[in-house]
């Protein structure tokens, strides 16, 4: 009876010792719940130590605990913030000074352009006089319609120039400002126009349809241009037509391109007032019927000379 008491005291004995084990085991399996701090490590790529020294790759490197790991991510994201901004800075200095360069390079070649269009209309003006001294009124119709497509080609160059210059950055939606801007563009474009609303003139309306057709197709085909550019572009495409419809005599030298407006009766010249170079010049003019008379040569004449 007693021998049988020892050998159930040792059973129990070993079945509690087996438990507590048991539950030792289960106890060191157990994690704790990871704090604030290392779940935001852990967002870094921070594992507990662990788990850092089980990988092979992490052999002889010093594991951090997650304050250190989160102190160390934030100089690294500090350095690499600072140094996109510095590269960022720089990339805008390369894009100014290439902007600047270009600009540079483009405002040389149309000085080069403009300087070798001056040359091109003294040669013709000493043609065109050659050619009045000879009395040789095919020569001179010729030259004179050529001095006018070169001085419309200046004129529409300095226009696009010009809207250029004022043109802003259309490639965000234009908001009720920019709205309201271009609209002032557009009635102060008609208002000095030459034949968008000449009463005076019969082919008005038919430039005017073309004026509306142009101008909506080359905003649609430049969905980033300045109103400026688009009706610069439009008053050259339109003066294109407008040279094709009219009859000869409008296509003058000089201030045909212009206003058309003869000076006020007080600064008028008359012809008493031209060289006899000028009057021969003038009378052959009138004589080919570029010119209606005398005066309206010399109006025009004096316009030319105001302009150079």
């Amino acid at each position: 009876m007693a021998d049988q008491l020892v050998v159930n005291a040792g059973e129990e004995t070993a079945e509690a010792q087996i438990k507590a084990a048991a539950a030792e085991e289960e106890k060191g399996e157990e994690r704790p719940e990871p704090t604030e701090i290392e779940v935001v490590a852990m967002e870094q790529g921070w594992v507990p130590q662990e788990e850092y020294d089980a990988n092979p790759d992490n052999k002889g490197k010093p594991w951090h605990n997650a304050i250190t790991h989160v102190r160390n991510q934030k100089k690294v994201s500090d350095s690499h913030r600072k140094h996109s901004k510095e590269l960022h800075r720089q990339v805008e200095k390369n894009n100014k000074d290439l902007q600047e360069f270009l600009a540079g390079q483009k405002d040389q070649l149309t000085a080069a352009r403009k300087n070798e269009r001056a040359k091109v209309l003294a040669e013709l003006h000493e043609r065109q006089d050659a050619a009045v001294d000879d009395e040789n009124k095919e020569e001179v119709r010729k030259i004179t319609n050529e001095i006018a497509d070169l001085k419309a080609t200046d004129k529409a160059e300095e226009a696009v120039a010009a809207a250029e210059k004022v043109e802003t950055d259309e490639t965000e939606k234009a908001s009720p400002a920019d709205a309201k801007r271009n609209q002032q563009i557009v009635d102060k474009w008609v208002a000095d126009s030459d034949y968008y609303e000449d009463k005076s003139n019969p082919l008005s309306p038919l430039l005017r349809s073309h004026a509306d057709q142009i101008s909506h197709d080359i905003g649609k085909a430049n969905p980033t241009w300045g109103m400026d550019l688009v009706l610069a572009e439009t008053d050259r495409q339109v003066n294109e037509i407008r040279a094709q419809l009219q009859p000869k005599k409008e296509k003058r030298t000089a201030s045909a391109a212009g206003n058309g407006k003869p000076a006020t009766k007080s600064e008028r010249k008359t012809s008493s007032d031209l060289t006899p170079d000028e009057k021969k010049k003038g009378l052959m003019f009138v004589e080919m019927g570029t010119y209606k008379n005398l005066q309206e040569y010399t109006d025009d004449l004096y316009e030319q000379k105001k302009e150079n």
